[in-house]
């Protein structure tokens, strides 16, 4: 199995939303089958996916690095993405924006690529499903 791994220290940032929205690309727009596993205490991408139990898995290859919400004039998240570019960390080659729609369609139970599709996020959102899915391509062949 390849994962991906979205992953921010703080609370409320849209980890959930974004690991939701990003599913919801694989399988509708590239046929994929997703897996999505929720790492939170709150079980918010579990609930998000309608699911009522959740089982453990164990990662076997991390497929990159998403650095979600990249906002690259707020000092604080400057330092950490150049010290992964400096590590040389499998980062995926496309970013995803702040929007309080994602959000907002995240509690009403949709992705926001199904919410309003015409929405900038969504159109990140539906570009990184294209690239995790050409990286999941490459790796089956």
């Amino acid at each position: 199995m390849i994962a991906l791994a979205i992953a921010d220290p703080e609370d409320g940032v849209g980890k959930v939303a974004m690991a939701h929205a990003l599913g919801v690309c694989l399988a509708r727009n590239h046929g994929r089958r997703v897996p999505l596993m929720d790492c939170g205490s709150q079980a918010s991408l579990t609930r998000a996916c309608g699911v009522k139990h959740a089982q453990d898995r164990s990662l076997a290859q991390v497929l990159g690095i998403l650095v979600a919400f990249h906002e690259p004039r707020l000092l604080h998240r400057r330092d950490p993405l150049a010290t992964m570019q400096e590590a040389g960390l499998p980062l995926l080659d496309v970013t995803v924006g702040r929007s309080w729609r994602v959000a907002e369609a995240a509690g009403d139970g949709e992705s926001v690529v199904a919410y309003e599709p015409d929405n900038k996020r969504a159109r990140e959102h539906r570009e990184l499903g294209r690239v995790v899915a050409e990286r999941l391509e490459s790796n089956d062949a």
